[in-house]
């Protein structure tokens, strides 16, 4: 019988500054003693769901029940180990059978003789007869459930001087089937609630008309209020995506985690699981710092406390974001302050302000001339990281200057920079304008704090707003104050409950109140990370990983690094090849949707002849897609540069594009290869009964389409520029119009 002995101790006085040698602590009054209870070994029963389970009850019912093995020949099974963690619940074990010999094991018909590697285990805490009276009714068997998992497999040493015995290493039952399961992602990717997802993943319940082999336990999900864009892949088990998702079940005030269920009486539902607001503890009890048979050994690691939080991801629309800044960017000159702009405000000047953010690292913003949602949301993202007061308007000509902020000189690619997306204030140094340069001294940075980095991967779908959401929330969490982590053992138990009855995921309170000093004012509130008890063992030890906070969620959340771009090596010159790409670099990850790459607005071409626009493209890359408008609609064509060229230039080589060539495949086929290598050409669009400008259709349709002024193309073209990062445009337009054309421009990283 185990029994629970909870010493009283009072807050210890301090001589010195150290508190009384444990030999001399003295109790305030006798220990609590009660019986505990005994624990019982069952193997092989069978477990299936019971979908007509009442809200709050067991699921899991015991359709064939297993043998008992507590003891065996005689012999008594001996429980050495058993451990708990978050998340998951039941993490491993081990039992050793003394009768069991190697002719038991080794079987005519499979190895492990009577227990097969993949057996159900089952231990239960078998209460003490005065407990067991009480809660008759609901646990009629006086057994309530205490560990669950599987049998990995046996282990036996046949040999003189060698154990008698075998002993067998066991998992959990959660723990154990996920990390054996195949992950099958989701065919649609889709934002779907962090519950959901997880549901899908771990279909217990058979609910999402997906195969089913059955599962030996239950996982009961709930609705977090937080949405991701998770797939996974196929090369993943089911343990690795789970872990990928709650790394980032993390919102204002909320962790969500996985914790076995346990009933209103207090004792645990065998083989269920629930989603889990990790940011209330289940269970919460005290240990009086310094008391006989605690002991403890706490540190923290400043390197585990990052105050500022880089990030990068691709967004829905497959545009690349890092948090890059590019304070040279800009070569013009800002506009005249036109007086306030607010929400519903229209014109010329709020086209300007829109164009700006986007060129300065907001691209959701688009120069639509209408001051709109998005607007304030871009013009507020700008004024946050500049330390500005968040109020979505143009209020004074100061906040124009800081929306433009162009003092910087000459335009430059290689000027950007990457700006964290959260940031504690108190190591930030200086405050910035919206593209990244320095507007003055930050008059809350303390130099004595030390900067600490952490750099996250959010894979696809993720917008850069959704990750500073996130962001902020991680750099929250850690201000709250340092992580302390330890390793902990209890001989002794707290003074209110048994230490066999505490909780991964509880929260032990460790008080170094002493004497004279207010209740509770010296005290270190820690999350029971993992407890791991030894039965065998004469102390009856229990061991725990406690930390302030749920410490793995920065560790786990670098696990979703999916950027799988590989350095490249050109090994000629892409001006020796004239053909269209069939796919993008290897090493391009989505298109760049910072620096305002690819964008050409409002640009005026007069009729007949060629005009050509510089625009900021990259050193290496792709082009993913194009798009075009004329206005009005309009017959034109156009062509791509990698090098300084003007109108003559593109006239020397091709005059007029439209009219028709010797031979089909247009006059751009006409010139010399050498010619084209030469003037960086890379490649055109529109020629004689194919214009642009005709999209969705095309000019060659029977009957000829009225032009729309639309021209679309996603196939991929790798370019290379001379003169990184400017590549030229040439637009030859059949009449007067205005042109805004779009390039999805993706950087190809060396």
């Amino acid at each position: 019988m185990i029994t629970r002995t909870s010493p009283q101790y009072a807050a210890p006085t301090l001589v010195a500054g150290r508190a009384l040698p444990r030999s001399v602590w003295v109790p305030t009054g006798p220990p609590v003693r009660e019986d505990w209870g005994t624990l019982r070994v069952e193997i092989g029963a069978t477990w299936e769901y019971d979908p007509e389970a009442a809200p709050g009850d067991p699921t899991m019912v015991k359709t064939v029940a297993g043998t008992d093995y507590t003891e065996f020949r005689g012999a008594r099974t001996l429980i050495e180990m058993l451990s708990w963690a978050d998340p998951f619940g039941e993490e491993d074990g081990q039992i050793t059978i003394p009768a069991m010999t190697p002719w038991d094991v080794v079987s005519a018909t499979s190895w492990g003789g009577p227990i097969p590697p993949g057996t159900n285990i089952d231990i239960w805490r078998v209460l003490p007869p005065w407990l067991a009276a009480v809660h008759a009714t609901n646990h009629p068997t006086g057994e309530v459930g205490y560990w669950h998992g599987v049998i990995l497999d046996p282990e036996i040493c046949d040999g003189d001087g060698q154990p008698d015995g075998a002993t067998y290493q066991l998992a959990g039952a959660m723990l154990a089937e996920i990390s054996t399961r195949g992950h099958m992602p989701q065919p649609l990717d889709d934002s779907r609630d962090i519950g959901q997802v997880l549901a899908q993943a771990c279909d217990t319940r058979d609910s999402y008309s997906r195969p089913n082999q059955g599962w030996r336990f239950d996982f009961e999900t709930d609705e977090t209020g937080i949405e991701v864009r998770m797939r996974g892949s196929s090369g993943q088990f089911v343990v690795d995506f789970m872990r990928d998702v709650l790394a980032v079940a993390r919102d204002a005030g909320h962790t969500w985690t996985i914790a076995r269920a346990y009933g209103e009486d207090g004792f645990l539902q065998p083989r269920k699981y629930f989603l889990y607001d990790a940011s209330t503890p289940v269970a919460s009890t005290t240990i009086r710092g310094g008391m006989p048979g605690w002991q403890f050994a706490p540190r923290s690691d400043v390197t585990q406390d990052p105050n500022a939080i880089f990030g990068a991801g691709t967004r829905r629309d497959g545009g690349y974001w890092s948090g890059m800044v590019y304070p040279l960017l800009a070569e013009m000159t800002p506009p005249t302050y036109p007086g306030p702009l607010a929400l519903t405000d229209t014109g010329d000047d709020v086209t300007a302000l829109q164009g700006r953010l986007r060129l300065s690292g907001w691209p959701d913003v688009s120069p639509t001339g209408v001051f709109d949602a998005d607007t304030v949301t871009g013009l507020n993202a700008m004024y946050k990281a500049a330390g500005h007061a968040q109020t979505g308007e143009i209020e004074t000509e100061d906040d124009w200057d800081l929306a433009w902020s162009t003092d910087t000189g000459t335009t430059d690619l290689s000027s950007g920079y990457r700006r964290p997306l959260a940031r504690d204030t108190t190591v930030e140094r200086w405050t910035y304008y919206a593209d990244g340069s320095i507007s003055g001294e930050n008059p809350y940075h303390d130099a004595a704090i030390l900067p600490v980095d952490a750099d996250l991967s959010y894979g696809d779908r993720i917008s850069r707003g959704r990750a500073t959401t996130n962001a902020n929330r991680l750099v929250a969490d850690f201000a709250d104050g340092p992580l302390v982590m330890g390793e902990a053992t209890l001989t002794i138990d707290p003074a209110d409950m048994s230490r066999m009855d505490l909780r991964e995921c509880g929260q032990l309170i460790v008080d170094y109140t002493p004497a004279g000093a207010e209740d509770g004012s010296q005290a270190l509130a820690l999350r029971i990370a993992r407890r791991e008890i030894q039965p065998e063992s004469d102390a009856l030890p229990l061991s725990m990983t406690l930390a302030t906070r749920p410490y793995p969620a920065l560790d786990l959340a670098t696990r979703l690094d999916r950027d799988r771009s590989a350095a490249a090596n050109p090994a000629r010159s892409f001006y020796s090849q004239l053909h269209r790409a069939q796919r993008p670099w290897k090493d391009v990850n989505g298109w760049d949707s910072e620096s305002g790459a690819g964008i050409i607005r409002s640009l005026h071409c007069a009729a007949g002849e060629w005009t050509v626009v510089k625009f900021i493209g990259a050193q290496r890359g792709s082009i993913m897609a194009l798009k075009a408008n004329s206005d009005p609609a309009s017959r034109y064509a156009m062509a791509l540069f990698g090098d300084e060229i003007d109108a003559a230039g593109v006239e020397a080589l091709v005059e007029l594009p439209l009219t028709e060539a010797p031979t089909t495949s247009g006059w751009w086929a006409e010139v010399a290869e050498s010619d084209l290598e030469d003037a960086a050409w890379i490649d055109s669009w529109g020629m004689y009964t194919q214009a642009c400008g005709y999209y969705p259709y095309a000019e060659s349709d029977d009957p000829t389409p009225d032009t729309s002024g639309k021209t679309r193309d996603f196939d991929t073209y790798t370019f290379e520029s001379l003169k990184p990062p400017w590549l030229w445009l040439a637009i030859w337009s059949e009449d007067e119009a205005d042109y805004d054309v779009t390039m999805r421009v993706a950087t190809a990283l060396d």
